[in-house]
């Protein structure tokens, strides 16, 4: 009996080990699952992680430019603002410029001014009072012929060109007409050209 009580103590030991190394078995693998676990949250959190630090890179990277756009931009409104200044003072030297030279051609416009009324009141002391002078009339004659043609002066017409054109003489265009002075005709003026038939 003693045998079968050892037996059942063996056994019992026995079982009682065998159900240690399973519940050791066990509890291992439930700690290497749970280990697993740590590992896939892990590297999920690196993922998640070099992705954050993807993105402030590319933050960095855009912050960088925008410094140095705004810089570039600042340096360009600085320069701006610096030839702005210089173009104002430049604006302000040629007023000064533009009024002093304004003055020198008044004066030099007032000296010529003076300079021709005394030169006009010497040659009007020279040729006296006009109230003096008799304007000489010219005598018309009517020895030209009667026959003859209308004519419109045109620019550039002379009473010598007239005549030739129209077969006709000078002296008879100006009697016709009473024209004074033969070097001056007016644009359109309406002339009778006298022709011998």
């Amino acid at each position: 009996m003693s045998w079968i009580r050892a037996g059942f103590v063996f056994f019992g030991v026995a079982i009682a080990s065998v159900s240690g190394v399973s519940a050791q078995s066990s509890n291992l693998a439930y700690q290497v699952a749970n280990m697993s676990e740590d590992v896939r949250l892990l590297s999920e959190s690196i993922s998640t992680l070099r992705l954050e630090m993807d993105e402030m890179r590319r933050e960095n990277a855009d912050l960088r430019a925008l410094v140095k756009s705004y810089e570039g931009q600042s340096d360009s409104v600085l320069a701006r603002s610096v030839s702005a200044a210089q173009l104002d003072r430049v604006v302000e030297e040629l007023k000064s410029n533009d009024e002093a030279t304004k003055q020198q051609v008044l004066a030099i416009v007032d000296k010529s001014m003076k300079d021709l009324t005394k030169k006009v009141g010497t040659i009007i002391g020279k040729m006296g009072s006009p109230a003096n002078k008799s304007v000489q009339v010219p005598q018309w004659n009517t020895n030209f012929p009667e026959s003859g043609t209308s004519y419109v002066v045109k620019s550039g017409d002379t009473l010598s060109s007239i005549a030739v054109a129209h077969k006709s003489k000078v002296e008879w265009i100006r009697h016709a007409n009473k024209i004074v002075d033969v070097r001056i005709l007016q644009l359109d003026q309406r002339l009778f050209i006298p022709i011998e038939q």
